[in-house]
């Protein structure tokens, strides 16, 4: 009978008595739990190449937790079809921890771009644009079909999610769970119609939502060239800001996963 950590070899190398943790030790863990499990996993059909794609940038920093958090995150978007992880760090070079997630699994791409202390005032604004620069120079000139979706690697996603994104041709939103003190935050919707937001937070913004409750479509992207995050948007508005740059009406706007956002 087949022990647990033969499914899982990373576990075996970093719980075990003998084993080292060093960085050699974390990228043969990283890379063999790709590799191994990435048959497990996948229970959903596999990505073509005419399909459209979820492109998920996710911001890193190191921290304690920061490789269970991306080896959560990579365990999720190994079951969601035709996902594209591209991971921005927070360094001048890429670190060997994160540097190992590097063309394995759900054809990731790791990119870094360092956060200034004292000149930037929100962390992850200058990864995420480094993001959207990478879909614009790799993606969309053959490209635009799919969607753009901003992942931090401490939540947890429902794999619903992705198929809306890569569905997504101009802005999608759906509702989030435990934000802002609330159980549930997110769009009202009536008939497929966005009528008012459900929040905890500053509710006169515009587009009252977190950074994981909404998608932006391929097309759109490339039609507002100039679109980024701002470092100078007030705490709690990077999101209402960015989507405001689109300047898409309520109509256009996709609710997801169902038209009345009851989920």
């Amino acid at each position: 009978m087949m022990k647990f950590t033969d499914y899982f070899p990373a576990i075996r190398l970093i719980c075990s008595p003998t084993a080292t943790p060093t960085n050699r030790t974390r990228r043969i863990a990283l890379q063999s739990y790709s590799h191994r499990s990435r048959d497990l996993l996948r229970t959903t059909t596999a990505p073509t190449s005419s399909a459209p794609k979820a492109y998920v940038i996710t911001p890193t920093y190191q921290r304690p937790t920061q490789e269970a958090d991306l080896l959560r995150l990579c365990y999720t978007l190994m079951q969601a079809p035709h996902v594209r992880w591209i991971i921005v760090e927070d360094s001048d070079d890429k670190t060997e921890l994160v540097g190992a997630w590097d063309g394995v699994g759900v054809g990731e791409r790791v990119v870094n771009k360092c956060f200034i202390s004292g000149i930037e005032s929100h962390r992850g604004v200058t990864q995420r644009n480094t993001g959207l620069a990478w879909v614009r120079h790799n993606v969309l000139p053959s490209s635009r079909a799919g969607g753009v979706y901003f992942a931090d690697d401490d939540n947890t996603y429902d794999l619903r999610v992705f198929d809306v994104v890569r569905n997504t041709t101009k802005i999608s939103v759906w509702k989030m769970g435990i934000v802002s003190g609330l159980l549930e935050e997110g769009p009202v919707c009536v008939n497929g119609k966005v009528i008012g937001w459900r929040t905890g937070f500053s509710p006169k913004r515009k587009y009252p939502i977190d950074m994981a409750a909404f998608a932006v479509g391929l097309d759109l992207l490339a039609q507002v060239s100039g679109a980024n995050f701002s470092h100078t948007s007030k705490t709690g508005h990077l999101e209402t800001d960015f989507i405001t740059l689109f300047n898409v009406s309520s109509p256009d706007i996709t609710t997801a996963p169902d038209g009345n956002c009851s989920r």
